[in-house]
């Protein structure tokens, strides 16, 4: 039903939420426009003018069990999106830095945060009513751009997370981390995309 219906700029991230109960969204990040929101008859597009901070989306997520779409920007930090508002999150207001990359739900056991990966800031984790924690080089990051996040679960060690950067790949478990760079055998330096 959504054939020959997309914009002209080139998509890099797409995702259906149902936002009222039977009524699905198609939702589309355009890069150089922002954020597409499909209804299956026509498009309504949020760049700067409309509430998304950017006209160059990197990542989109629904949050889950809410209607909440979180979008990720090169340049000026995250926004959600519910009940027709945006709400931003950019360095100013406590992210570490504008650019970001990656997401990763955490239900938390009960207490959910969503860890978000920046270009140039480590990773930030945001709870419900906690305050941001920073992990960076400095905590054993390979490099402070994070490009993708994974949790596996595990059920007797607890669960495992995966960090992708610009300089290896990540893991943390058991309270240590893993580093996987080339030197380990890692075939690129550069990790985009974790899937488990």
């Amino acid at each position: 039903p959504f054939a020959g219906a997309v914009p002209a700029p080139e998509t890099n991230d797409f995702l259906e939420v149902e936002e009222t109960p039977g009524r699905s969204f198609l939702w589309v990040s355009f890069w150089n426009l922002g954020i597409g929101r499909f209804d299956g008859q026509a498009w309504q597009v949020f760049g700067p003018a409309q509430g998304f901070p950017s006209t160059y989306p990197t990542i989109l997520t629904a949050l889950p069990g809410s209607q909440v779409v979180a979008a990720g920007s090169y340049d000026r930090g995250l926004a959600f999106y519910r009940e027709g508002t945006w709400q931003v999150l950019n360095a100013e207001k406590g992210l570490p830095h504008d650019g970001v990359f990656s997401f990763l739900w955490d239900p938390g056991g009960g207490h959910p945060f969503l860890w978000v990966g920046t270009r140039g800031g480590g990773i930030t984790t945001l709870g419900l009513g906690d305050s941001a924690r920073v992990l960076d080089v400095h905590g054993g990051l390979p490099a402070n751009d994070v490009q993708a996040l994974l949790v596996t679960p595990a059920k007797e060690r607890g669960e495992t997370y995966w960090f992708g950067t610009t300089k290896g790949l990540a893991r943390w478990r058991d309270s240590r981390w893993q580093v996987y760079t080339r030197n380990q055998g890692l075939p690129a330096a550069s990790v985009w995309v974790t899937r488990s």
